[in-house]
C-alpha cells in the first residue's frame, strides 16, 4: 500500500502530468470550438444554397408565366384584334390591363417575389 500511495503522490506533483491534464483540456476545447465553427459554416452555406436554388426555381416560373402571356397574347388576343378591327370597326375598345394577371400571378407565388425583386434577383419592370 505503501508503494502505492507513493506512485499516487509522485504521479500528482509531477509538473509533466499536469503539463499532460491541461494539454489534453486545452486541445479538447480547441478541437470543439473549431468543431462548432465548421457546423455554423456548413449551415450557413446550405441555407444560402437552398435559397439559390429557390431563386433559380423561381425565374424559371417567372419565364414560363412570360412565355405563357406572350404566346397567349400572339395567338388569340393579336388574332381577335384583327378580327374585331376588320368586322367592328364601330366597337369601342375598353382599356384593360393585363397587370390584374400579373398581380394574381404574384399572389399565387407569394411573399417570395418581393424579396427577390428587391434583392435584384429578379428584374423589376
Amino acid at each position: 500500500m505503501h508503494l502505492s500511495q507513493h506512485v499516487v503522490h509522485s504521479l500528482f506533483s509531477s509538473t509533466e502530468f499536469w503539463a499532460a491534464i491541461i494539454g489534453a483540456l486545452i486541445g479538447a476545447v480547441i478541437g470543439g470550438l473549431f468543431a462548432v465553427l465548421a457546423q455554423f459554416l456548413s449551415t450557413l452555406w446550405q441555407r444560402k444554397s437552398e435559397r439559390d436554388a429557390e431563386a433559380r426555381i423561381l425565374i424559371g416560373v417567372l419565364q414560363v408565366i412570360e412565355t405563357e402571356v406572350e404566346l397567349f397574347k400572339v395567338l388569340w388576343l393579336d388574332a381577335f384584334k384583327l378580327a374585331f378591327k376588320a368586322h367592328l370597326p364601330k366597337v369601342a375598345s375598353l382599356p384593360q390591363s393585363l397587370v390584374i394577371v400579373f398581380d394574381s400571378n404574384t399572389a399565387m407565388l407569394g411573399h417570395d417575389f418581393v424579396r427577390y425583386v428587391s434583392a435584384g434577383l429578379i428584374p423589376s419592370p
